[in-house]
C-alpha cells in the first residue's frame, strides 16, 4: 500500500480564496491527509462528493445558501464525517451543526482561539 493510499480523504467546502489556499496547503503538507477536492458554492460541493470522501471540512456561510443544508446530504450520500468550519457561534447554529451530527469548530471571539464541538452520534462507533 502507498503513501497515498493511507492517507485519509478530505473535501473542503468553503468559498474564501485565501482560507481555502492555507487549508489546502497545510493539510496536503500533512502526512495524513489529502485534500481530493475543492468547491466554493453548495451546488458545486453537490458534484463532488462521493464515497471517496472520509472527511468533509464545510463552512456555513457560502454564496449559495448555508453549509448546514448539505451535511444530512453528505452524510447520506458518502457516509464523510463533517467538520463545519466557522465563525458563527451563535447557539442556534452550534445546535443545529451539532444536531445534524456534525462537529463544529468555531474560529475568533474566543479566548484560545477556536472551540471545536463535538456531539457523538448513538450509532458512531467508539472510535471515531
Amino acid at each position: 500500500m502507498s503513501g497515498a493510499e493511507l492517507k485519509r480523504t478530505i473535501a473542503l467546502v468553503e468559498d474564501d480564496p485565501l482560507v481555502a489556499e492555507h487549508l489546502v496547503e497545510a493539510l496536503n503538507g500533512h502526512d495524513d491527509f489529502h485534500v481530493a477536492a475543492h468547491a466554493a458554492s453548495i451546488e458545486a460541493a453537490r458534484t463532488m462528493i462521493g464515497p471517496h470522501i472520509e472527511l468533509v471540512l464545510l463552512d456555513i456561510g457560502l454564496p449559495d445558501g448555508s453549509g448546514l443544508d448539505l451535511v444530512s446530504e453528505i452524510k447520506r450520500d458518502s457516509g464523510a464525517r463533517v467538520l463545519i468550519l466557522t465563525s458563527f457561534g451563535d447557539r442556534e447554529t452550534v445546535i443545529a451543526a451539532l444536531t445534524l451530527g456534525a462537529r463544529i469548530e468555531i474560529s475568533g471571539g474566543t479566548p484560545g482561539g477556536s472551540v471545536i464541538l463535538d456531539l457523538p452520534s448513538s450509532n458512531e462507533e467508539s472510535d471515531q
